[in-house]
């Protein structure tokens, strides 16, 4: 729960603790579930232990939940999070108007700075 706390609760980071929690509950509540995948019979006792121990990492809803937590954060891509009137250019001119207070003065003359666009280099 620490790691979720410190994480950014941004839209991927919710679809990923969604999929992996709901795949890590089904695991607990039907814990037979990957039992029939490795059906191995031969006489092997190193192979039938390993098939066994594949089987009870996959029936635990803990270790389904990282693995799907892990494989998902390592596949999908991070999201950029840009305002969109920065990618219009209009960032000064909207805070400008927002910022008005009521006495008509600038109230947060400040932030209408902080967020105008950075003008692009010349390269000559």
């Amino acid at each position: 729960m620490a790691i979720i706390a410190r994480a950014p609760f941004n839209r991927r980071n919710r679809f990923i603790l969604t999929a992996s929690l709901s795949v890590g509950f089904g695991a607990i509540l039907v814990p037979n579930w990957f039992s029939n995948v490795f059906t191995y019979s031969g006489g092997n006792q190193a192979l039938l232990g390993f098939f066994d121990a594949i089987v009870l990492v996959m029936e635990t809803g803990f270790a389904v939940t990282a693995l799907l937590a892990l494989l998902l954060n390592l596949t999908i891509a991070e999201e950029l999070e840009l305002d969109t009137r920065m990618l219009d250019g209009r960032a000064q001119a909207d805070d400008r108007r927002h910022s008005v207070g009521t006495d008509g003065g600038s109230s947060s003359k400040g932030q209408a700075e902080m967020i105008k666009p950075v003008p692009e280099a010349k390269i000559e």
